[in-house]
């Protein structure tokens, strides 16, 4: 009816774990039930799934649910009801697998978001639903550059059969499918995988995506204010005690390079000499009376 329809869409579905002999099942016991059924299919990706239930007596609270139909990697659903007077109530929802094997596929990077020191990666459409071949517990990032051993802050060594070094970075929630890898150089090729793990591990590293860090613009910022700035300064600090120096300290004309004392016949010994028909002077004195009488 409705009301038992309304109590299994609110009641959660436990993760439980199986074993080479089948996949044990328990539930809380109540006095009220004068039964317990269990029911699961055999083959839950096909139509039909070849239904299957099992009652167990009132003092029962556990079961080992086992069929020659279980296969490792299949993730079974199991209802468990409790009875009475013909009537059942479903009480609890378990989901499990006989045993769990890695995924099947690896994360498929959509977004990768570069800057030069960290990049961050995104895998959003990744499946953690019954299609897994056991329960996703979460992901591993690795990322190594490509001529060297990794050895970022905050990662772990993760050692390849090859004896290469990758990081390794842990996230254990299945549902946060966005990780940043930080502390990298600038200007520098990396390569990086994500892999999903399950309680059955996770598959061998084979493929990589590769990326370049841009160069640091801070470091051309840098180079700018350590050695353009400062030779800026100097040229133009030079250039104004240049201009300080001709306007405070004027260097002081030699007579014996004046164009008007250019000509050659009045000298006396090596200077030059003015001849006084040359210009007219506003006043006339004479220091020697014998150098006068030469001109």
């Amino acid at each position: 009816g409705t009301e038992e329809e309304l109590s299994s869409s609110e009641i959660k579905e436990e993760q439980i774990n199986g074993s080479y002999d089948g996949i044990f099942i328990s539930w809380e016991p109540s006095h009220t039930y004068d039964s317990y059924i269990i029911d699961w299919c055999n083959f839950p990706k096909l139509q039909p799934c070849d239904f299957q239930w099992k009652r167990f007596g009132p003092n029962t609270s556990s079961a080992l649910i086992n069929s020659a139909a279980f296969v490792p990697g299949v993730r079974y659903s199991f209802h468990i009801y409790g009875s009475v007077a013909n009537r059942a109530c479903l009480l609890e929802k378990k989901t499990g697998y006989l045993r769990e094997l890695p995924p099947l596929l690896d994360p498929v990077v959509e977004k990768v978001e570069l800057t030069f020191n960290a990049v961050t990666l995104s895998w959003d459409s990744y499946p953690t639903n019954e299609s897994q071949s056991g329960f996703v517990r979460g992901y591993h990032v690795y990322v190594s550059p490509i001529q060297e051993d990794c050895s970022l802050k905050g990662s772990k060594k993760h050692v390849l059969p090859d004896d290469s070094v990758l990081c390794k970075y842990t996230i254990e929630n299945p549902e946060e499918k966005r990780y940043t890898v930080k502390h990298l150089l600038s200007n520098t090729k990396y390569k990086l995988v994500v892999k999903a793990y399950t309680g059955g591990g996770e598959t061998p590293i084979v493929n990589f995506i590769y990326i370049d860090t841009p160069f640091n613009s801070n470091m051309l910022y840098l180079l700018v204010l350590l050695v353009i700035v400062p030779s800026l300064a100097a040229a133009i600090c030079h250039w104004k005690m240049k201009w300080v120096k001709e306007c405070c300290c004027p260097v002081i004309p030699s007579p014996n390079k004046s164009k008007v004392l250019s000509f050659k016949e009045f000298k006396i010994g090596s200077e030059k000499v003015l001849k006084i028909s040359d210009c007219i002077p506003d006043m006339l004195a004479m220091d020697n009376k014998a150098e006068a009488q030469k001109l």
